[in-house]
Parts: C-alpha cells; sequence; structure tokens
C-alpha cells in the first residue's frame, strides 16, 4: 500500500467565474469510483478555509465538475494517479481524517 503525503494529494480545479478561468489548489479527500469508471471526487480549498467541495464525473468533457453559486469548478488533474488498488480498498479512495495520512 502507498500512502500519499499532504502534498502528493494536492491537485488543480478551474474556477469559470463571469467568463474568467483561474486555477485553485485543493486536497483530494476521497475518490469514488464505479467499477473502473470515475464517478466521484471530495475536495477541500487549500486557501479557503473548511471549503469542502463535492465534484460528479462529467463525462461529456471527462472531468468532475459542479456549479456553486453561478461559479462552475472542473478537474485538472489524471484522477488514475489516486484511483485505489481493486485488492486494497474496494471502489473508495479516502484520506483518514486523522493526521490525513491517505490510503491513496
Amino acid at each position: 500500500m502507498s500512502i500519499k503525503t499532504l502534498e502528493e494529494r494536492i491537485v488543480n480545479l478551474k474556477k469559470v467565474s463571469a467568463g474568467v478561468e483561474t486555477t485553485e489548489q485543493a486536497e483530494l479527500r476521497q475518490l469514488d469510483m464505479r467499477g473502473e469508471d470515475p464517478y466521484r471526487i471530495t475536495v477541500v480549498l487549500a486557501k479557503e478555509f473548511g471549503v469542502q467541495i463535492t465534484m460528479d464525473w462529467n463525462s461529456s468533457i471527462s472531468k468532475f465538475s459542479t456549479e456553486i453559486g453561478g461559479i462552475t469548478w472542473y478537474s485538472d488533474f489524471d484522477y488514475g494517479t489516486y484511483k485505489p488498488q481493486v485488492n486494497e480498498y474496494g471502489s473508495v479512495a479516502r484520506s483518514p481524517r486523522r493526521g490525513r495520512n491517505s490510503p491513496f
């Protein structure tokens, strides 16, 4: 089992607000898979304390995405890097609450 450090769990998200696109960093907390297919992620924004975002897989653009309060968020990283091994954890890779040592 490979344990990723906090720095290895930092991912990039694209934030689109009023037509302006910026890149935000977030900590990947959970990746849900349905077999080999991505389903949903949960991230916590790095620069905004306590802001957690859940994003569903959008197969038409092959990215995780969501819209919150007129702001659209897209994943900008390769989810395959974080996929759990089938024999390790089934279909969910999750960062534990204590110590944030990640099983993925």
